[in-house]
Parts: C-alpha cells; sequence; structure tokens
C-alpha cells in the first residue's frame, strides 16, 4: 500500500512538472540567467561497475523543472509520517532526480530493507528508465528548508551513499554523491 501511495504521490508531482513546464513561456524575452536568478539544480557524480559520470539536471534549461511538495498525515492517512518529495527533472520516464524525506532540517540514512516499503528515499533516471538508480544505502542532509502550505519554496542539501542500479543486483551497485536545491 505504501508503494501505491508513494507511486500516486510521483505521479501527481510529474503532472503538476508538466503543466509547470507548458506555463513558462511568460519570460520577458530574458534568457533568466542574470545572476539574480535563483536556479533549481541536482548535480551528482556517479562510479560504479557500469555507470561512471558526472550529471548536472538545472531546471534553467528549457527540458527541465523543479516541483516541491509537502505532505503530511492528516491530509494522506495512507503516508506513515509526514513528507517532503522534492524533483528536478525532465519527466518520470527519462533524467530525473526525486528526494522523499521528512520535512525538517537534519541528516537522515535510507536504507533499502528486502520486504520493507518505506516511502522515503532518493531516487535517480539518467536518460530512461532502464537506467535509473534507487537507495542502498544513502545519507541525506537538507541544510536548508522553507515551506508554504503544501508547497516546499525552498529545500537545499546533499546526498551520498551506494545505489542499486535497475535490480537489487550486488554486483550493480554504485556510489553516487551530489547536491540539490529547488527554489
Amino acid at each position: 500500500m505504501k508503494t501505491l501511495s508513494k507511486i500516486k504521490s510521483i505521479f501527481t508531482l510529474l503532472l503538476c512538472v508538466s503543466l509547470f513546464n507548458c506555463s513558462s513561456d511568460d519570460s520577458n524575452g530574458d534568457n533568466g540567467d542574470n545572476g539574480d536568478t535563483m536556479v533549481s539544480y541536482a548535480e551528482f557524480s556517479i562510479t560504479g561497475p557500469i555507470t561512471e559520470g558526472n550529471y548536472n539536471y538545472r531546471d534553467s534549461d528549457d527540458e527541465f523543472g523543479s516541483l516541491g511538495f509537502y505532505y503530511d498525515t492528516d491530509d494522506d492517512p495512507d503516508l506513515s509520517e509526514d513528507q517532503i518529495q522534492v524533483y528536478v527533472g525532465k519527466s518520470f520516464s527519462e533524467s530525473h532526480f526525486i528526494l522523499v524525506a521528512p520535512p525538517e532540517i537534519g541528516s537522515y540514512n535510507f536504507v533499502h530493507q528486502v520486504g520493507v516499503n518505506s516511502d522515503l528515499g532518493v531516487s535517480l533516471v539518467l536518460s530512461t528508465l532502464e537506467d535509473n538508480f534507487s537507495e542502498k544505502d544513502v545519507t541525506v542532509t537538507i541544510t536548508e528548508l522553507e515551506i508554504n502550505g503544501n508547497t516546499v519554496t525552498h529545500c537545499k542539501g546533499t546526498f551520498s551513499g551506494s545505489f542499486y542500479r535497475s535490480n537489487l543486483v550486488e554486483a550493480d551497485v554504485h556510489q553516487i554523491s551530489g547536491e540539490f536545491e529547488i527554489h
């Protein structure tokens, strides 16, 4: 049931991203990169047996968008605890970073446990769903967090640890570290 709730939340988030990206044409001809513009991003490095490289997802690129939501157990009784969901990416099926974490500044350790469903964690997709990563043992530190109603208006932090690549095979585990910030 928790997995279904997480998927429901992710699809809601991605629907909003699609709508957000479609309505982002109200610029005044300025590219928005004047130094004063706050750009949401997720930057990370991957090392492992299959994939290595540095990745940079920025919502200043027309293909990327970012969103942040706050969910509490009063609004969604299917949740086991209050949470934030932070997203920077193109779509659910390609190039995205998603963090689901407690709604507080602090450090959190997310460990995948076989047979235990958790709403909290970190997932990454590089180009397609075949190239996806989910937490095995990851530490996330949220250093800045602002919430206004059900919207995360600012969230900044770092993450580092071991991630499964597309499966739970130990030989496919990768090390990923990076930082993120949404505005």
